[in-house]
């Protein structure tokens, strides 16, 4: 397929249509009695970059693996170049603002890298799967809510980006754990105790299984882990991960 460039008298007219024969300059001809100028201009298909997820609507202090597809539309083999390490990069935005990426700090000005070449046969590649831990950056939890999950590549003849809609579901009140199904996987978001073991809300609290070393008594933070019944009947909240939720609240 080629895109013909079509002049007459200054004025620029765009049509597309297919194109057997190679060529930059097709013909200088007359057409309908007025000088015009044919050039032909390659439309060939470019590599594209997308996202593949299992699911978008997620629980905080979930993972989620996020899989990178570079589809080349050509029947042969295309090269891109890039100019740092990473050949792709991975975002989540809130409201316009890049709330995380997956690319490292920028480098010194002074920094440069040599460049590599990346080869992608015909059809579809995955060039990676990140499996991203749902942390801001900071450390925090992100509050729930709608975002943009936004995936590049960063190719020197970069490909526009893709962008995903992904939700996390608020999280549950520490007043429901009595009401949880035990062993099964919860994220639950309250201010911390002074002692550390207890997670509360205006609603209720939560007996957590352990304390939560490091973490600051009165902050919020979202928990993610499972109900325990004990052999006296009472429940406990066994926390696998723990951040602080909608805000740092690390020392």
């Amino acid at each position: 397929m080629w895109d013909l460039i079509f002049c007459v008298k200054g004025k620029v007219q765009v049509t597309v249509f297919p194109i057997q024969a190679l060529g930059k300059l097709i013909s200088l001809t007359g057409i309908g009695g007025t000088l015009g100028l044919l050039i032909a201009v390659s439309g060939e298909p470019a590599v594209t970059v997308s996202a593949q997820v299992q699911r978008t609507s997620l629980d905080l202090l979930d993972s989620l693996p996020i899989a990178v597809i570079v589809r080349n539309p050509a029947a042969t083999v295309k090269t891109l170049q890039f100019r740092q390490p990473a050949e792709y990069s991975v975002e989540i935005v809130s409201d316009g603002n890049v709330v995380w990426s997956s690319l490292p700090a920028s480098p010194p000005p002074n920094v440069t890298y040599p460049v590599h070449t990346h080869d992608f046969g015909p059809g579809a590649t995955t060039l990676a799967v990140y499996d991203w831990n749902e942390l801001v950056s900071g450390g925090s939890s992100p509050v729930a809510g709608k975002y943009e999950l936004r995936v590049r590549l960063l190719d020197e003849k970069a490909p526009p980006p893709v962008s995903l809609r992904v939700v996390f579901a608020a999280p549950l009140s520490p007043s429901t754990l009595a009401s949880l199904r035990a062993g099964q996987e919860f994220t639950l978001a309250g201010t911390l105790g002074e002692t550390r073991d207890t997670l509360s809300d205006e609603r209720g609290s939560a007996q957590l299984a352990r304390r939560i070393v490091g973490a600051i008594p009165g902050k919020r933070y979202a928990v993610r882990g499972y109900a325990i019944t004990r052999p006296d009947g009472s429940r406990v909240f066994s926390v696998e991960r723990w951040a602080p939720y909608g805000e740092s609240a690390l020392r």
